[in-house]
């Protein structure tokens, strides 16, 4: 959802920059430079929102692996209640088989559980460091974008200025 919010604000950062005007015989382009900056701040506040879902996706892991492991110790402590209770005249090595069984199916949801927890750890990751590369090649790209802009009006501003010394210097040796 955060995602999606990152990429109205990039379409709406477009949308300014495809409104702005190119300065003729240029690849420079004239855009509104605080609509940009508004736009490129709201970028920086979703962020860390990507990186609090990436926190909430470890905490759910954190979840189910503890979840895993309570599970572990409930199934041991069944056996050894089975053990404990079993009639007279029957093997102990048949609870004692009970409680191996019981702890290698307790290890084996254990190892499961960190599977899927370092699993979902690296997609969080991974997640995460893909939509702030995205976000860096788009930000860097709006951020060339206005300082052309910039770039642009301030040559014409300096060209507009020698224009009108030119003008001024023709009339007065006149």
């Amino acid at each position: 959802m955060i995602l999606i919010e990152i990429l109205q604000l990039v379409d709406q950062l477009e949308a300014v920059l495809n409104r702005g005007w190119r300065v003729p015989f240029s690849s420079s382009l004239v855009v509104n430079e605080e609509e940009c900056l508004r736009l490129i701040d709201q970028m920086r506040m979703s962020v860390p929102d990507e990186i609090r879902q990436a926190q909430r996706v470890l905490q759910q892991r954190d979840y189910i692996l503890a979840q895993a492991e309570e599970q572990a110790r409930q199934i041991l402590s069944e056996a050894q209640a089975q053990q404990v209770n079993l009639p007279p005249g029957q093997s102990q090595m048949s609870g004692q088989d009970i409680i191996v069984a019981a702890q290698q199916r307790a290890a084996s949801i254990i190892a499961e559980a960190r599977r899927r927890n370092e699993q979902m750890r690296r997609e969080a990751d991974e997640y995460a460091l893909n939509v702030l590369h995205e976000l860096t090649r788009q930000l860097e790209s709006a951020l060339t974008q206005v300082r052309n802009g910039i770039q642009a009006l301030t040559a014409s501003q300096e060209s507009a200025s020698a224009g009108e010394r030119t003008e001024r210097g023709a009339e007065g040796s006149e």
